[in-house]
């Protein structure tokens, strides 16, 4: 039954190890539309979550070297350590 909304259908496969960003994401925000192993389903969220947080400092921390970088329009020079 359509319902006029566009979908984004995702393998997720290897989707934690190539971005774990949009495995967040996809844990956080998405919807289960079939669901037909519910232990590989409780896995994958158990396993994009623990990625999302052991990485969330160091998240954090290059967004803001990056918005630093733009505030100080210093995006293109290079800033490698002497």
């Amino acid at each position: 039954m359509a319902v006029g909304r566009k979908i984004d259908i995702i393998h997720l496969n290897n989707i934690i190890s190539q971005n774990p960003a949009l495995a967040h994401e996809i844990v956080s925000k998405g919807l289960i539309v079939v669901d037909k192993e519910p232990l590989t389903q409780k896995n994958f969220k158990e396993k994009a979550l623990i990625s999302h947080f052991d990485n969330a400092a160091l998240n954090r921390q290059m967004q803001e070297a990056f918005r630093n970088r733009i505030r100080n329009r210093k995006i293109g020079v290079r800033n490698y350590a002497k």
